[in-house]
């Protein structure tokens, strides 16, 4: 029976010898419908909308009817999400069905698919929990334009291919979109002299909203020095530069792909207004301007964060020429989107802040496995710590209250509790520190996969094949004691003799020489007892 993991008749093992099997177990074909597995994504998205494949077997049941359920499971009780009914149209059925399912509230989410309407012979393996993290990771973008551009639609179709992020696309003169709403504003050629958008500034600075500014041939580069400090522009809108990419190799903040990098250096050029470009001195400077070619200090992309502000500034219009170059080259948009995605993720990613942290390395463990906490603190100047002791609390409904003092390491926490039985689990960490009490809570699952119950048949054919492919055979409980005389007198199987020969040096025997010296010494005596000396 093969419950788990890869078939071993085709897996390559280093094995030479023959390989002999005892058949053990039931190989009758009973009455039963059983879930065979059950595949899912393990992360999902607030509001998105996720399937769940069944694989759903039946034996000897035809004519019959299964009906297959989608329960979730809550503080709240048992919810159903829906059924399927499945007509079972041979003797030995097989069938996978995909239920589609709403992500509606954040968390990890605990799923229940069971088979019902049947009376088989195993009961266990007619149903399989599940578990899905719902993130309510995503972050809604707003793209505020000057005037309608081609730059929009490429900006726009790079950060849709990231599900984390949400775009809507405005005018700068419509007066329904709401800045506050959004983790991200683009402003392109923004602010302008037609537009100056004051109100939206104003809020952005009120809720330090990560801002990415496109700067072009219509920007107002006088209202952009004073609302931004990543750049200083000293240039004329009268007059403009075709300027090129640069990476700036000191800039770690995030990596770019070979292959993208490689594309980076063929792109074409931006639009900028010609002038002078100087970046602050805590800016981070991802690319600098490439002007005739001639390599130049001056910033093309750059961010910066100015307390819990992050800003970013793009010097140039034409990016739509990127997406459409990178398309021409590689028949897709791969390389300009992950610049696109990476400088977004940069800007929008927020700092943990917080001086302690406990977490458990998995959101969901089964029965066998064991669980593990690390935990971290901080003091005001964020240097690790760990004076003081951390209390640990992990709680169950039906199981009770454990409590618990993670251990310490070299400068941090750590703790396991072992393995714990199935069931859904909280936690919550404290510690005093510095006349505070920080605490930390979170949850887990701990999932009972009974792998055994699911394929009750044995299957003497699978043990017959892996024995012929290693030159065995397979033998039944009665003549297994037959075993040890088979292997005697297979000629094949023959003893192995290994020889080995090592040296010493003579000085290594002391005895030899005592044995010399009192041979020496006797013929010493004898020659003096007779004389010949």
């Amino acid at each position: 029976i093969i419950n788990e993991g890869a078939d071993p008749l085709y897996q390559p093992f280093q094995f030479t010898g023959k390989l002999y099997a005892v058949a053990l177990g039931d190989t009758i074909v009973r009455k039963d419908a059983a879930i065979a597995n059950v595949r899912h994504n393990k992360i999902a998205f607030l509001k998105d909308q996720f399937s769940v494949n069944v694989d759903v077997s039946a034996n000897n049941m035809m004519g019959k009817t299964l009906s297959l359920s989608l329960e979730e499971i809550g503080e709240n009780g048992v919810s159903n999400l829906g059924k399927v009914n499945i007509p079972v149209g041979t003797e030995k059925y097989f069938k996978t069905e995909e239920l589609p399912i709403d992500a509606k509230s954040p968390g990890l989410r605990h799923y229940r698919v069971r088979l019902s309407g049947v009376e088989d012979t195993n009961p266990k393996n007619n149903s399989r929990d599940f578990y899905v993290e719902v993130l309510d990771g995503r972050q809604k973008i707003l793209i505020l334009a000057n005037a309608p551009h081609p730059d929009i639609a490429a900006l726009k179709s790079s950060i849709n291919t990231n599900k984390n992020y949400e775009v809507s696309v405005f005018m700068a003169d419509d007066p329904t979109y709401k800045p506050g709403d959004y983790s991200l504003v683009i402003l392109h050629n923004l602010p302008s002299s037609n537009n100056s958008i004051a109100s939206t500034l104003a809020k952005i600075q009120e809720k330090a909203i990560p801002t990415l500014f496109i700067v072009g041939l219509q920007t107002n580069l006088l209202k952009i020095n004073e609302i931004q400090s990543a750049v200083n522009i000293k240039a004329q809108l009268s007059n403009s530069e075709e300027i090129l990419p640069d990476v700036n190799p000191s800039f770690k903040s995030f990596i770019l792909s070979e292959e993208t990098g490689r594309m980076m250096k063929l792109f074409p050029p931006l639009i900028a207004p010609f002038g002078e470009y100087k970046p602050s001195l805590t800016a981070q400077v991802f690319l600098n301007q490439n002007i005739k070619k001639i390599k130049t200090e001056y910033p093309l992309m750059a961010f910066e964060e100015s307390g819990h502000h992050k800003q970013g500034v793009i010097v140039g219009e034409g990016l739509w020429k990127w997406r459409l170059f990178d398309f021409l080259q590689n028949k897709n948009y791969t390389a300009f989107d992950e610049i696109i995605n990476k400088c977004i993720q940069y800007t929008t990613v927020k700092d943990d802040k917080r001086k302690f942290r406990v977490q458990a390395f998995k959101n969901v463990y089964r029965t066998n496995e064991v669980i593990q906490f690390d935990g971290q603190l901080y003091n005001d100047n964020y240097e690790l710590v760990n004076e003081p002791d951390v209390k640990l609390v992990i709680k169950n409904t039906e199981k009770g209250v454990y409590e618990y003092t993670m251990s310490k390491t070299l400068n941090a926490y750590t703790f396991s509790p072992g393995t714990l039985p199935a069931g859904a689990y909280k936690y919550e960490a404290s510690v005093s520190f510095n006349g505070k009490t920080e605490k930390v809570t979170g949850n887990f699952q701990v999932e009972d996969l009974d792998l055994e119950s699911i394929d009750l048949t044995a299957r003497f054919s699978a043990l017959r094949s892996l024995t012929q492919k290693y030159n065995g055979d397979v033998l039944s409980f009665d003549a297994l004691e037959t075993l040890a005389d088979e292997m005697l007198s297979d000629e094949s199987i023959k003893p192995v003799l290994y020889q080995s020969t090592s040296t010493k040096a003579a000085i290594h025997f002391k005895w030899i020489f005592i044995l010399i010296m009192l041979l020496l010494a006797i013929e010493w005596f004898l020659r003096r007892y007779f004389g010949s000396y």
